[in-house]
């Protein structure tokens, strides 16, 4: 009697345990630790549970086939059913409930304001949308160069939006850099900085690159200095329904094992450029249902930017996929 009276004791602490790590991961961003007690506890609870079941299975039972209980059976069963209906294929309210939670975790995120603001498209007509960039420990790193000058990188990053079949629509951002491609006084020309954005623009300099130079250079209004710390972009889109938004960061002198001049030797334009690892692209879906959402990664440029291609392959990309902590987008 008193081993039963333990075991009740331990599965009811489980189903506690599994309770409250269940309530905070529905509210809290993911979080690995917080995880790890949820699975455990399921678990155990799991086990305990079946080992229950299967103690007391003769008085379980002659209780589900008492005529004033039978029919809770299959009531519960058709609860369970309803449950696993509903989630499987997000009907109401199951939905709603999923959503909730996501929105709550992803607030979490908005609350961190950044201070540093770029703004544009003010005047335009449409939606308000806010990117919040938080830094991450490689968003700005120093080198010392062969002269003993200290040399600051911090990515170029380009914003912009795409219809649903991937057709490139408008710019949100770029900074003024590659909005000009004014590198180094004009004298080099960088097409491996941004070429998803770039490509997807689909505008070719004098030189044939589709990198802006003075004569193609971004509109004024969509451009300014990429700040030295986190930032929020602000800025307007057209109320249109599934837009993708894209982000593409790079940043120079970013070498890795695999990326570097001395393992990549047969692309000249790669070997005369600062680049190390290629540019990386962020993409988030924009709808009138979400109005918080993070940006995923899902790809990198081309490493001397002869296409526009997104290849999704990350398997070589090290250090460059710690300049953001997130991308958090916020819409009105």
């Amino acid at each position: 009697m008193k081993s039963r009276a333990l075991v009740s004791l331990f599965i009811a602490l489980m189903f506690i345990g599994m309770a409250v790590t269940g309530v905070l991961s529905y509210l809290w961003k993911y979080n690995q630790r917080l995880s790890a007690f949820h699975v455990i506890f399921s678990f155990s609870f799991l086990v305990l549970a079946l080992f229950h079941i299967f103690n007391n299975f003769k008085p379980l039972k002659n209780y589900a086939t008492k005529k004033k209980t039978r029919f809770l059976l299959p009531v519960l069963l058709g609860v369970v059913a309803v449950y696993m209906v509903g989630i499987a294929y997000s009907l109401f309210p199951f939905k709603q409930i999923v959503g909730f939670g996501k929105t709550l975790r992803q607030q979490d995120e908005i609350r961190k304001k950044t201070e540093y603001v770029i703004t544009t498209k003010s005047e335009a007509a449409g939606r308000a949308i806010t990117i919040d960039f938080r830094a991450g420990p490689e968003y700005m790193t120093k080198r010392t160069a062969p002269d003993g000058r200290v040399i600051t990188s911090i990515p170029q990053i380009a914003v912009w939006l795409e219809d649903a079949d991937g057709s490139y629509l408008e710019t949100l951002y770029v900074s003024g850099k590659s909005a000009t491609g004014n590198y180094s006084g004009g004298k080099n020309r960088r097409p491996g900085a941004l070429p998803a954005w770039s490509h997807a623009r689909g505008i070719k300099s004098a030189d044939g690159l589709f990198m802006p130079d003075a004569g193609s250079a971004v509109v004024d209004g969509l451009s300014a200095a990429t700040p030295l710390t986190s930032f929020s972009l602000h800025s307007r889109y057209p109320e249109k329904q599934n837009l993708k938004l894209r982000v593409e960061v790079n940043k120079s002198f970013d070498d890795n094992e695999y990326f570097n001049k001395e393992n990549i030797t047969d692309d000249p334009v790669y070997l005369k450029n600062p680049n190390g690892q290629p540019s990386l692209i962020y993409t988030a879906e924009l709808n009138p249902e979400a109005s918080v959402v993070l940006a995923e990664l899902t790809g990198h440029g081309h490493i001397s930017g002869a296409d526009g291609k997104i290849n999704p392959d990350l398997s070589n990309i090290t250090t460059a996929r710690h300049m953001f902590k997130g991308i958090v987008i916020e819409t009105e």
